[in-house]
């Protein structure tokens, strides 16, 4: 038993002849409909005979020929195309979840952030410097006292400065 022989049977045709075959019976073997059937016999993806019916076997052939054709260039055989839209839509979820923390308040802008620690630091630095005038009254510290301690204090300062 050939294969022709093997689909006749199983389409429930029993003929020694390859087995013909309505769009329906095609669409039944294949999945589809058959207005699809129709529609890909249209498209010259599926062949007719003289009767306007199929040859089931060469149908079946010329679907999966016409499905693996489709499948050329699509992101699962063209790795590097996948890849481009794997990094697309990550970039994509890294940008919406930063404008989501930013709007619940999770993150700053790194600017404002500058900007505030920026003043901060020239509050404290102005703050400490002026320890030494206000504990030279108050421990009453001589001039001198107070000048070593306004030193160091500044050469701290410095140090801290330049990191």
């Amino acid at each position: 038993m050939d294969i022709d022989d093997e689909i006749a049977l199983l389409a429930g045709v029993h003929v020694s002849e390859p087995a013909n075959a309505s769009a329906a019976d095609v669409g039944e073997w294949i999945g589809l409909s058959s207005q699809r059937v129709h529609a890909l016999a249209r498209k010259g993806v599926l062949a007719r005979d003289d009767q306007n019916r199929f040859i089931l076997r060469d149908a079946v052939i010329a679907y999966c020929d016409h499905i693996r054709q489709g499948q050329i260039g699509r992101t699962s055989t063209n790795p590097e195309l996948n890849a481009a839209k794997v990094r697309a839509a990550n970039a994509q979820a890294e940008k919406l979840e930063v404008a989501n923390a930013k709007a619940r308040g999770d993150l700053l802008d790194a600017a404002d952030v500058q900007t505030t620690w920026t003043a901060t630091m020239i509050d404290l630095r102005a703050a400490i410097i002026a320890i030494p005038q206000r504990l030279s009254s108050t421990l009453g510290l001589d001039r001198r006292a107070t000048r070593e301690l306004d030193d160091e204090i500044r050469k701290s300062l410095e140090v801290l400065a330049d990191g």
